[in-house]
């Protein structure tokens, strides 16, 4: 019974994260040439880079991506990044 139970909370869990979503947000850079590149993936903070030119392959970005950890500041880095990136959409839909 407790292993039957184990593997439902196992799929619920894998259906609610697929969910979540993945997407990179570019930025500027530190200089004039280069651009920020941060990951979210499963609704989670995975990594930044940082690239000289405007990159459009995700595997070159995934390559280059400094993994962070899952912690309470990287999440609410992350939640900061998302409320930035949602009014800065609205105001460009204005």
């Amino acid at each position: 019974a407790t292993e039957a139970h184990n593997d439902k909370l196992a799929i619920a869990l894998e259906a609610m994260q697929q969910r979540e979503p993945s997407f990179i947000i570019r930025d500027k850079g530190r200089t004039a040439d280069e651009y920020s590149y941060i990951v979210i993936e499963k609704g989670k903070l995975r990594g930044y880079t940082f690239l000289d030119g405007d990159i459009h392959q995700e595997e070159a970005i995934h390559d280059a991506l400094k993994l962070l950890p899952a912690t309470e500041t990287n999440a609410s880095i992350m939640a900061a990044i998302c409320e930035r990136e949602r009014l800065k959409n609205e105001a460009q839909s204005a």
